[in-house]
């Protein structure tokens, strides 16, 4: 998803076909339509599909064409209305494998209609399959056209709108002068299917700091396979941080007895049971018994709902108790998520900046040809600098006018810059543990510092074990991390600037 904002005049020329008609497809069109981005609007849907009054006033509102058909099959004079160059073609509902068998269907059927265009048409499906690129790229082979195709991983998307709300430093106690934080994080997740798994993660990689324990208990139906499985395939994770499994019902009364009883070695609750109904209603009974028990602490509920309209129903926030709802589609199915770069921009302009300081210029990378893993790697270090700006205190930090000022309180502050280093390496080590890397041990033989393809890195030792991996590969490991804390003002100033 690679378009820029420069790019909205050539958006104006565009169609956009919408196969279903939901709320989802329903909620980008409008903002198509009311932004300009879109010339013309259509749905598809099938025959059998019974359109409201409420919602044929709506489609005639944003100037939508509805074209009904058995099975969502269209005739081949359909096809070529439909498609001109530039159309972008979305498959967002709620079914993932429906989307993908959608679209595959749709690229034969674009083919066997004869479409020719002077550009690919662009292809947005909602799919969490492992292996829709895959699946998608060789369709493209198969029937020789050639189709701009966006896996929308949605889960991954709730989980970045709850980073633009929550980080986990927000729920610590922290102490500036030392640049430490002096509680532990301690998490409840309710869930563990894929939005669930997204949400860990983030706050995994997002809420590792020197001195502070990631603790994080579990509630799922399958939690003996989910525990094994992720010690199978995150080794380093689970031996960095501290996780439990815990099979509960959360229908049942033997639930609350459970929360009652471990509610108080909790400090933050993330709730995605599957659906806003669940999750509402169990992060209103975490509320409730947290208000009854809670005196001096205060703890934080994040609450996954995908329908804004279903928010209405949470609890008020109190002087104990924090809800924080997070990722309704209309803050993830928008067009600068979708068609644009929200969710990477942070990332290009790290990337762009570590680019700026490198004298070799075949060093630097192109955002577009760097793999996923280090595309991420460097949205996280955006995602992770307001952690370190809270850790040296905001209003400290606004004092600071230019590199020069942060970088000359850094030195004359070495215990300050080595506990925000000890951080740093916490960060960058949660990260790779969280893409299943896990520790190279030391050895005579070893002639470099990690092995990618087994996912092996010597450096992922705590931060007092670094001098011996420097020693060995003759590079000042624990120099670099100090460095990548003096990037903190510079890289806040790119980012707050774009």
């Amino acid at each position: 998803m690679n378009m820029k904002k420069s790019e909205a005049t050539k958006l104006q020329k565009e169609k956009a076909v919408f196969f279903d008609l939901n709320d989802e497809s329903l909620y980008l069109a409008s903002r198509l339509f009311h932004e300009n981005l879109s010339s013309e609007i259509a749905f598809v849907c099938d025959k059998s599909f019974t359109i409201f009054d409420s919602t044929k006033d709506y489609l005639k509102a944003i100037k939508a064409d509805v074209y009904a058909a058995e099975r969502m099959n269209l005739t081949k004079s359909e096809i070529a209305k439909l498609l001109s160059d530039d159309s972008r073609v979305f498959f967002l509902s709620s079914d993932s494998e429906r989307n993908l068998n959608l679209c595959l269907a749709f690229m034969e059927a674009a083919k066997a209609a004869g479409v020719h265009t002077k550009n690919p048409l662009s292809l947005y499906l909602s799919c969490t399959a492992k292996d829709a690129e895959e699946l998608l790229t060789a369709k493209c082979n198969e029937l020789h056209m050639n189709f701009n195709t966006y896996v929308v991983k949605t889960p991954a998307l709730i989980a970045h709108s709850l980073l633009n709300k929550f980080l986990p430093i927000d729920a610590l106690k922290v102490n500036t002068e030392n640049a430490l934080v002096e509680e532990d994080f301690n998490l409840m997740l309710l869930g563990f299917g894929q939005i669930a798994r997204e949400i860990f993660f983030n706050l995994y990689m997002t809420g590792r700091f020197s001195k502070s324990k990631f603790n994080a208990e579990i509630i799922d139906a399958n939690a003996s396979y989910n525990s094994k499985n992720i010690a199978k395939k995150f080794p380093g994770l689970v031996k960095d941080a501290n996780l439990s499994f815990s099979e509960q019902d959360v229908n049942k009364s033997e639930f609350v007895l459970y929360l009652q009883k471990n509610i108080l070695n909790k400090n933050v609750f993330a709730v995605a049971l599957g659906s806003d109904e669940l999750n509402v209603k169990t992060a209103n009974l975490i509320s409730g018994i947290a208000s009854s028990l809670l005196k001096d602490k205060k703890i934080t509920i994040l609450c996954s709902i995908w329908n804004a309209k279903n928010a209405a129903g949470l609890l008020a926030s109190t002087d104990t108790v924090t809800i924080i709802p997070f990722g309704t589609f209309d803050e993830i199915y928008t067009p600068d998520v979708l068609l644009g770069d929200k969710f990477e921009k942070s990332g290009k302009i790290v990337n762009e900046y570590y680019n700026s300081r490198k004298l070799d210029p075949y060093k630097m990378k192109n955002w577009n040809f760097m793999t996923t893993h280090d595309r991420d790697s460097n949205i996280y270090v955006a995602i992770f600098n307001r952690s370190f700006i809270k850790l040296i205190g905001e209003e400290k930090f606004a004092e600071f006018k230019t590199e020069e000022d942060f970088k000359s309180f850094m030195q004359s502050n070495p215990n300050l810059l080595e506990n925000l280093a000890r951080t740093e390496h916490r960060r960058w080590m949660a990260f790779l543990y969280a893409a299943g890397w896990d520790v190279l041990p030391l050895s005579d033989g070893l002639i470099a510092n990690k092995d990618e393809n087994l996912k092996l890195h010597t450096c992922l030792v705590p931060f007092s074990e670094l001098a011996k991996v420097s020693e060995l590969f003759n590079e000042d490991y624990i120099q670099y991390d100090k460095d990548n804390v003096m990037t903190i003002f510079e890289l806040n100033k790119n980012l707050s600037q774009k």
